[in-house]
């Protein structure tokens, strides 16, 4: 998939909750190369803190 069909997808204007969610989690799926069920295996434990105030 091209960058360019994937900011097509991420800029569409989507009206259904769930659908936009679907959406939202294919765009950072796409952006970290995580497979479908590795992305949805993450939890806060997986988030690393960066930086000098620890953000995300």
């Amino acid at each position: 998939m091209e960058l360019y069909e994937v900011e097509a997808i991420y800029q569409k204007e989507i009206s259904i909750d769930s659908i936009a969610e679907v959406r939202d989690a294919f765009i950072f799926q796409y952006c970290i190369e995580f497979a479908y069920q590795e992305m949805y295996k993450l939890n806060p434990d997986n988030i690393v803190r960066v930086g000098r105030a620890g953000e995300k």
